[in-house]
């Protein structure tokens, strides 16, 4: 199987990351490390924690500009 890549990295991850607060409040919301939040933006965003933000905020305008991952799942990391 190919390599997967991840399409919620980049722009889309410094807007998420930006609209919620910054690296810091992400780290506490998600109790992870801030290292791991600002691997976010080469890396992409886990699912994991995109589907927990997504319903933790659903009001944030950056998800309007987020791919479907439902018609693409070729294009998410595992």
């Amino acid at each position: 199987m190919g390599k997967i890549t991840n399409t919620f990295k980049g722009e889309f991850a410094e807007k998420l990351i930006a609209q919620l607060g910054g690296v810091n409040q992400v780290s506490r919301e998600c109790h992870i490390r801030t290292s791991s939040v600002c691997s976010w933006y080469k890396s992409g965003v886990p699912r994991a924690r995109l589907d927990f933000l997504k319903l933790a905020h659903p009001e944030l305008p950056v998800w309007a500009e987020a791919p479907d991952w439902n018609k693409e799942p070729s294009t998410l990391s595992k």
